[in-house]
This record gives structure tokens, C-alpha cells and sequence, in this order.
């Protein structure tokens, strides 16, 4: 099939039977898609719904009854030597992928694998970034490309944008993020075992990323979780995903204890059972990754604790939600894994516990105001 760069005028056509979402990770990412999905099917109520992800990214897809058809990549098997592992499952998952005959795909990611997912599901309709969101060999593989306007300034209003061709022009929608029984059952032991009283005030620092730029330094955390404690009378957990996110949340979590405050420690949990725990939460403390984007879209009060990535584009997006952007440093945000200077540990030391327990009060200010 040869790849076709020229665009279909895609609104004088009929409506789409069959649309394909690709946003094959992460997390975050997945949920920043959510509300496109949404829109969707409020568009498209008789459409069959299909999205493309990865196995780590699926956990809020699985059963989402605005889906028809979920296509997740085994990424965990598929890792290692390219041609030995991953070539000899790749034509049967896309033979399976193309049967269902997709007349539209959209490409949210925006990258050359994502695109290529988007051109071998064999959707005519190729809807993709214009942009320079639309990154690496990404282009090649759409044949309609949308540049989102100035004012979609978050990447929420960004995956939106990328609707405009299928005659969709609304703002975007609370995200819906599906919680199976067996998981908020799983939430209501965890709390029950806590023994938190009624109507305490509970506060989760999520101190983990991806990055190193955008963690948060262990002693601010504590420090934090005392000053929540003493100022708003909070009741402190920890919170972590994966391993070694545990381990630097028992760091926050012995330190604040040195220093006297009555702090948990969350056990291992599931992503679904993590963000059932998430809903429960009177305030949300956390850097720029996927549970502060869940607890954000639960309508947590969240706030978002921002360094190397730009609050603007990648902040908490929903009502109850501040987002702190480090405003020292003239180099942020870089979006960079490592700072570039050596002698520099860390931007985000610069943001400070006070600053976030101001935000956090703020925000409960605004709840007791409504």
C-alpha cells in the first residue's frame, strides 16, 4: 500500500462508521485522549470505536463502554531484537486490525510509530499534527493534517483540535475513566484498614516520574507532608507506582516520620485500584505524570509540581487543579530527562513546600466558597 500524503476533504463525505484512536502510551497521555473519545461518541453515537494502545497503557481502556473494539499492543513480549521478536507478531496483529475495516484513524501521539499503526490499520482517512506535535516521520503516514489554533494551548485542547475534519468543534469534555466493582472494593479495604475517621481530611503525595527533571526532591515532600499536617490538619499518604517509585516513597515516608509527622506508606495496588484510592482524596500532590493527570480528571484537587515539562501544554487541566511551573530557571522548561548543567541537581528544588501548600489551600478555599 503506498503511502498517500494528500489530504481527503473528509467533511464532504459521509459520516465515519468506523473511527480508529491511536494513542498508544503513556498513561497521562492516554488520559489527556479521553475526552476526544468522548466527544466522539457523542458525535458518532452508531460508530464502531476502536483505539490502538500499548499494554502498559491500557488499564483505563479495558471495558470503557465508549469503546467498541480495543487493540493492545503486547509491548512487554514484543521488547527486545526487533526482527527475531516483534516482525513475526506484527503481521497477524494487523491483519486482525485492518478486517475491522476502519474508515478514519487519528493519530494522537504524533510520532513515527503511531503513525505507522495509523497507515498499516488501513484506514483510508488519516487524520494527524500538522504541527510540529506531528514529529519524527509522523506526516507520512496522514493525509489530513489539522494545525490546532494558538489558543489550544494544553495538549487536552490539542487532541481536540485534531477533530475538526470529522465537523467536531466543542470544547472538551470531563474525561470518563471506568472503575470496575472489584476495584473500588479493593480502594474501600486499603481505607478501611487505614482507620481514617469520618470526614477526615486526607492528603496523597504521589512522589514519583519518569524523569529525574520532573521529581521532586525527597526533603521537600516531607517537608510538605509536615507543613499539611500542622497547617491544614491533613492526614498524610504516600503514594507510588512503580518499583522504584516505592522506594522513593518510603525515603519521603521515613524522613517525614524523623520529623514527626503521621504519615502512610500505600501498599502495591493496580493503576484502577490506585485510582480508586485517588477519588477519595480531599488534595493530590504530584510531578507531571499519569496519576496526577487521573486524579485531575476524577475531580480531585489536584496540584501539579512542574520542571523540565511545561505546565501550560502538560498541566492538572481540570477546574479543582494548580499547576506549579519552577520560574527561576530561565532554561525551563527544556523538556529534558537530565539537566544539562553539571553542577545543577535539580530545578524543581526550587519550588518550594511552602508555595505548594499554599496552592493546596487555595484550592480547598475554593470548595468551601462554592
Amino acid at each position: 500500500m503506498a503511502i498517500d500524503p494528500r489530504p481527503t476533504p473528509i467533511e464532504r463525505l459521509p459520516p465515519p462508521q468506523r473511527i480508529l484512536i491511536v494513542r498508544l502510551s503513556a498513561i497521562g497521555d492516554v488520559v489527556h485522549a479521553l475526552p476526544a473519545l468522548r466527544l466522539l461518541r457523542g458525535a458518532f453515537p452508531k460508530a464502531a470505536l476502536g483505539w490502538v494502545v500499548e499494554d502498559f497503557a491500557s488499564a483505563f481502556l479495558e471495558n470503557h463502554p465508549d469503546l467498541d473494539a480495543l487493540h493492545v499492543i503486547p509491548k512487554r513480549r514484543w521488547r527486545g531484537a526487533f526482527w527475531r521478536s516483534f516482525a513475526p507478531e506484527m503481521r497477524p496483529f494487523f491483519q486482525a486490525l485492518r478486517r475491522r475495516r476502519y474508515d478514519v484513524a487519528i493519530d494522537f501521539q504524533g510520532l513515527t510509530k503511531s503513525g505507522l499503526v495509523a497507515w498499516l490499520s488501513g484506514a483510508p482517512r488519516r487524520i494527524g499534527f500538522g504541527d510540529r506535535q506531528g514529529a519524527e516521520l509522523s506526516k507520512l503516514f496522514t493525509n489530513w493534517k489539522v494545525t490546532p489554533p494558538s489558543c489550544a494551548a494544553h495538549v487536552i485542547e490539542r487532541n481536540v483540535a485534531l477533530l475538526s475534519p470529522l465537523g467536531i468543534h466543542a470544547p472538551p469534555p470531563t474525561p470518563h475513566i471506568p472503575l470496575p466493582e472489584t476495584d473500588l472494593q479493593k480502594a474501600e479495604a486499603i481505607w478501611t484498614e487505614w482507620n481514617f475517621a469520618p470526614g477526615e481530611r486526607v492528603a496523597g503525595l504521589n512522589v514519583g516520574a519518569g524523569w529525574p527533571t520532573k521529581r521532586w526532591p525527597t526533603r521537600h515532600w516531607a517537608e510538605l507532608a509536615s507543613l499539611l499536617s500542622r497547617r491544614l490538619q491533613a492526614r498524610i499518604v504516600f503514594l507510588w507506582g512503580t518499583e522504584a517509585e516505592r522506594a522513593m516513597a518510603a525515603d519521603a515516608h521515613a524522613l517525614a516520620l524523623a520529623n514527626g509527622v503521621s504519615a502512610l506508606l500505600a501498599p502495591p495496588t493496580s493503576l484502577r485500584e490506585q485510582a480508586a484510592l485517588l477519588r477519595r482524596l480531599a488534595l493530590y500532590y504530584g510531578g507531571d505524570t499519569g496519576a496526577t493527570h487521573v486524579a485531575a480528571a476524577l475531580g480531585v484537587a489536584t496540584v501539579g509540581l512542574y520542571g523540565a515539562s511545561d505546565a501550560v501544554r502538560n498541566g492538572p487541566y481540570w477546574r479543582r487543579s494548580i499547576a506549579l511551573q519552577v520560574r527561576s530557571a530561565g532554561c525551563i522548561p527544556c523538556w529534558k530527562k537530565e539537566c544539562r548543567y553539571a553542577r545543577r541537581l535539580a530545578c524543581l528544588e526550587d519550588l518550594t513546600p511552602r508555595a505548594a501548600l499554599d496552592a493546596g489551600e487555595k484550592l480547598l478555599e475554593g470548595d468551601a466558597a462554592l
